[in-house]
């Protein structure tokens, strides 16, 4: 974590080939870690305050994905093969745990960007693009990116419902170039090598 007023680091952690974080309540990160012999394959729990302090992880596979939902109270977390939501247990003491409370099989394999729109969640896989409906508990192709092979991430603005992506330059896993949708455009950041952008809401 990086103040970005005076571009300090205020709490840095191990969590091999990490591809997602979110802030959790009482002051913890979770970070979803991708596919790596050690370290990697799950979904770990920091305690925000300490650096380096883990103080939970449990089993994720090919770890893509990290979301807190505060009005459902959920974290939602991405792997390679489905979408769950894990329940906070315990969080107030010193040992907090996660409780998986649903699991979701992707339409498609190989989970990528999970990030929310509205009651939603833009979630991407190797070929595809879906909505997740929270409420509903289903998956639909996304209107404005289905069938899209290699998107990287997703982020809406949720002011202007502008979107900003990135798809990968095969056989690269990066991108020079942001596009956009609502309305169209793109933007070319030349020598760089983009994977995953957000809108700072």
């Amino acid at each position: 974590m990086v103040d970005r007023a005076t571009g300090r680091a205020t709490f840095w952690g191990l969590c091999a080939n990490a591809h997602s974080a979110d802030l959790l309540p009482g002051e913890r990160i979770a970070v979803a870690c991708s596919i790596h012999d050690s370290g990697g394959n799950r979904l770990a729990i920091f305690d925000a305050r300490t650096p380096e302090r883990e103080v939970y992880s449990t089993e994720l596979h090919g770890g893509h994905g990290a979301v807190w939902d505060e009005r459902r109270k959920l974290l939602w977390a991405l792997s390679d093969r489905d979408l769950r939501a894990y329940k906070l247990a315990n969080w107030e003491s010193a040992m907090p745990r996660l409780r998986i409370a649903a699991r979701y099989p992707l339409p498609g394999g190989g989970g990528h960007e999970l990030s929310p729109d509205g009651n939603a969640l833009i979630v991407s896989g190797a070929r595809d693009v879906w909505l997740f409906q929270r409420d509903t508990r289903k998956f639909a192709p996304h209107p404005k990116l289905a069938g899209m092979s290699d998107v990287k991430s997703v982020t809406v603005d949720q002011r202007t419902g502008r979107m900003a992506f990135t798809v990968a330059e095969r056989p690269n896993w990066w991108t020079s170039k942001i596009r956009f949708k609502n309305p169209e455009g793109e933007s070319i950041r030349d020598g760089e090598r983009l994977y995953k952008l957000r809108w700072v809401q």
